[in-house]
């Protein structure tokens, strides 16, 4: 359970969607055929940092005291059978059906008493503020609240649970519209559109530069500076951040030893010196 000023212990709930491109278009958009993934993997699925970046969000959801998550996956692709975070509810769908099951999952989550449920769509890695974000929801007497940048808006929403038909309503428009009209919730928080690699290498460079809150895996050993035990970099991770995988990269020929001509001349002095025998 969670606690907001206004209200008592409240019943908060996530849903997380992989896979699909939103806009609101009129058909499933595969990853496939989206901008947000490189080489048919997603870019939320790929590591920043040693962590993947599915496994931030859920870990910013679940320090943010949500109840549950469950991640609805139409993704297709080898890293992604690794990238179950830990303690979610995962299911894979296919891409065609990721709507109807993100409908269902909202259903069952308000069946089971759900009050809010958060909607994320990935997409973009956002640090959205989530009690000021539930607190306005309730303040303004939402149905449904969309969180928004200076840069315009974000598939991330918080759903009234008693407001079946209009979760209903944005979830069929695949996030594109809402039935009713309400104010937007504006984050001050880090954002990163996570459309192209370039942008997965930034959110890489600014959480080095501490622009976010993402820190690196493993022990700091002093400030600024972490290490972590020997792990193995798969060749998907190594195409992500720009390097070639291992297998491929050709081997540098030995170094020869530089010719050393003053040693060679000494040697020749000295055999030019000894007496003939």
């Amino acid at each position: 359970m969670r606690y907001c000023a206004a209200v008592a212990a409240m019943d908060v709930r996530a849903i997380v969607l992989l896979g699909l491109a939103g806009e609101g278009n009129d058909r499933a958009t595969p990853v496939l055929d989206s901008s947000e993934n490189f080489a048919g993997t997603p870019l939320a699925v790929l590591p920043v940092l040693g962590q993947p970046v599915l496994h931030r969000v859920v870990d910013r959801l679940k320090c943010a005291g949500v109840d549950s998550v469950s991640v609805l996956s139409a993704a297709r692709a080898p890293l992604v059978d690794d990238c179950y975070p830990p303690g979610v509810k995962w299911q894979n769908v296919a891409d065609t059906q990721l709507w109807r099951a993100s409908e269902e999952e909202f259903d069952h989550l308000a069946h089971d008493g759900a009050e809010l449920v958060l909607v994320v769509r990935l997409g973009a890695y956002a640090e959205v503020e989530i009690d000021p974000l539930l607190q306005f929801h309730l303040d303004q007497r939402n149905h449904i609240t969309q969180v928004v940048d200076a840069d315009g808006p974000l598939d991330f929403f918080v759903l009234s649970g008693s407001r079946r038909n209009d979760a209903a309503f944005l979830l069929r428009n695949k996030l594109g519209k809402v039935r009713v009209q309400s104010r937007s919730f504006v984050t001050s928080g880090y954002v990163n559109r996570l459309q192209t690699l370039a942008d997965l290498r930034r959110l890489t460079l600014d959480s080095l530069l501490q622009k976010t809150s993402i820190q690196p895996q493993g022990e700091q050993f002093r400030p600024g500076h972490h290490q972590r035990q020997p792990w193995r970099i798969l060749r998907h991770h190594a195409i992500a951040v720009g390097l070639r995988p291992v297998a491929e990269r050709q081997k540098r020929p030995p170094r020869e030893r530089p010719r050393d001509l003053r040693a060679e001349a000494l040697i020749d002095v000295e055999i030019a010196a000894q007496p003939e025998i």
